[in-house]
């Protein structure tokens, strides 16, 4: 009989887990009633600007709306929502689009950036987004079309990748990736008021997304060695813990929302939705 039920309770956990594919080197995901997927495009070829990335749009449930939503865009990655305008990190550029009709409503050039990659909001006039090869993150005001150069990341902990704004707390979390300088990323945080770092946990892996849960612990995505990438769960005080899931290769930006977690797959070219993480 315990055999039994434990072969139920498999069967209900494996209907949980939804593996969505047919996507083209997926980098972000940005979870709410509507989901959309970031496309770096048919190459692995993250700084390339040859206009073959892309927006994918799903439902909430997983099923893929418009597989191309926004075209046209070189090696889009992260991602952020203010209002009904989407942006999205481009190489070099943050560029907006109106959820509404898809037009192109926002672009900002920043000069001096090699590869921008994750995005998070701070309110409805500013946002921050990391530049993972040059070690910083910026400070975009929308309104005004103008950045400042926000964070230097000592290049100790790796670089910036993913980016986390706790309104709450007065703090930007950072995950850092540096997998070629064979550095262990870590999860940091630094006061909004006067950028000095407030948290930092021991050195992890290779870290790339970062989002909450509904708890408000941290979720992270690691790409792990040989492609043997981990999601882990971080409590405020530091604790890590490794999510009960088989290894994937390339989990990127994940996105949360509520008992949801998505997972940009981004070597298998896949998207897994996994409820009650």
């Amino acid at each position: 009989m315990k055999n039994i039920c434990l072969f139920l309770v498999l069967i209900v956990c494996n209907l949980m887990a939804l593996e969505i594919d047919g996507f083209s080197h997926p980098e972000s995901v940005l979870a709410g009633s509507e989901v959309y997927v970031s496309n770096i495009g048919e190459k692995r070829e993250a700084l390339a600007k040859d206009g073959d990335g892309y927006i994918s749009k799903l439902s909430e449930s997983g099923e893929v709306l418009e597989r191309y939503f926004i075209k046209g865009l070189n090696a889009p990655k992260g991602m952020g929502r203010v209002g009904s305008v989407l942006y999205v990190a481009d190489i070099d550029k943050i560029k907006g689009f109106d959820l509404a009709n898809k037009n192109q409503v926002f672009e900002i050039l920043i000069k001096d950036a090699i590869s921008l990659n994750d995005i998070t909001i701070l309110d409805g006039k500013y946002i921050f987004v990391s530049d993972n090869r040059k070690g910083v993150i910026y400070k975009i005001d929308i309104a005004k079309k103008k950045y400042e150069l926000f964070l230097e990341v000592d290049s100790k902990f790796g670089g910036p990748n993913g980016v986390l704004v706790d309104r709450e707390a007065d703090t930007l979390f950072v995950v850092t990736f540096a997998p070629a300088k064979k550095i262990k990323g870590s999860l940091l945080g630094y006061s909004l008021k006067d950028k000095k770092m407030i948290f930092q946990t021991q050195p992890i892996g290779s870290l790339d997304g970062i989002a909450f849960d509904k708890d408000k612990n941290f979720i992270v995505s690691d790409w792990g060695e040989k492609y043997q990438g981990k999601i882990y769960r971080i409590s405020r005080e530091g604790k890590i813990t490794p999510l009960n899931l088989e290894s994937m290769k390339g989990p990127a930006d994940i996105g949360v929302n509520g008992n949801v977690l998505w997972i940009p797959k981004l070597v298998e070219n896949k998207v897994s939705r996994i409820q009650n993480f």
